[in-house]
Order: structure tokens, then C-alpha cells, then sequence
């Protein structure tokens, strides 16, 4: 059994971490000690590992809770991994829209720090002044970050 500052060591993240997941139902304590220190087995500690690296490959929390709450128990062993799988299919789907929707804003940014960099007009508040601005604008190539800055600015 360890107290919970040993296993925040361990897993290098914090005791509130910690106690997070234990008001959201993922984790437990096993037992306290007579001062009150949460005490941890080994499986509630291998079971902190596993929400760690459900977390760092992007499940939510809620997502979390019902990947480690599935009941497999009933189902063959096919059913079981036909299950598991579908789980993970998901979530690799998930992780690959938001990997294309942060390469386009990535995209984005770069082309709003080149215009930043290179436009004479030194964007604002003299861009309206600045034949590549509006260029850019009449020909829909303004980096949508820029153009975001600049409809909240003629407020």
C-alpha cells in the first residue's frame, strides 16, 4: 500500500490530480490510515496508470470512466475485443480530425506571422490604408486568425 504523495512522485503529477479522479468515480483509495492518508493498492495504482495513458492519448474523463467500467464479462472473447477495438477505432478517428483541423489552423498562423512579418503597414490600425491588406482580403487569402483581429477591431 502506498499514501498517495508517494504515487504523485511516482507518476510525476500531483495529489490533486489525484483526488480528481477520485470525485469523478475513476479512482479509489483502498484504504486510510488511522490519521486519515489515503492508502492505495497495487491495482488502484496499475489502474492510475492506465487513466494516466487513456488521458495522454486524449480520452476524456467521462470517456475514461466507461472504457474502465465496460463489462465484458457474458461477451466471447471475440465480442470482447470487437468491443475493444471499436473503442479505440473511435478514438484514433477523433484524434486524426483533430490533427487535421490543428495542421489547418498551424497553417493559419504561419501565413498571419509571415503577413505580420512583411506587410509595411505593420497591420494595425493602418491596414485599411494597405494594398496588400485589402488585397488579401478581396481575395479571400487573409489568414482567418488576422481576420478574426480585424472584424473585432471596427467594434
Amino acid at each position: 500500500m502506498k499514501k498517495i504523495g508517494e504515487i504523485a512522485r511516482e507518476f510525476g503529477i500531483s495529489h490533486r490530480t489525484i483526488r480528481f479522479y477520485e470525485e469523478k468515480g475513476i479512482l479509489k483509495p483502498d484504504k486510510y490510515t488511522k490519521s486519515g492518508y489515503r492508502l492505495y493498492s497495487e491495482e488502484s495504482i496499475k489502474r492510475l496508470k492506465v487513466v494516466l495513458l487513456l488521458r495522454k492519448i486524449g480520452f476524456s474523463i467521462s470517456e475514461i470512466k466507461s472504457f474502465l467500467n465496460l463489462n465484458l464479462s457474458g461477451r466471447t472473447p471475440e465480442e470482447s475485443l470487437k468491443l475493444l477495438v471499436d473503442i479505440l477505432r473511435d478514438k484514433l478517428n477523433d484524434t486524426m480530425e483533430k490533427m487535421e483541423a490543428l495542421n489547418v489552423l498551424k497553417g493559419d498562423i504561419e501565413r498571419a506571422l509571415e503577413h505580420l512579418e512583411n506587410c509595411k503597414c505593420r497591420f494595425l490600425p493602418n491596414w485599411e490604408d494597405c494594398e496588400i491588406c485589402k488585397s488579401m482580403i478581396e481575395s479571400n487569402s487573409m489568414p482567418e486568425v488576422l481576420l478574426a483581429i480585424l472584424k473585432n477591431s471596427k467594434r
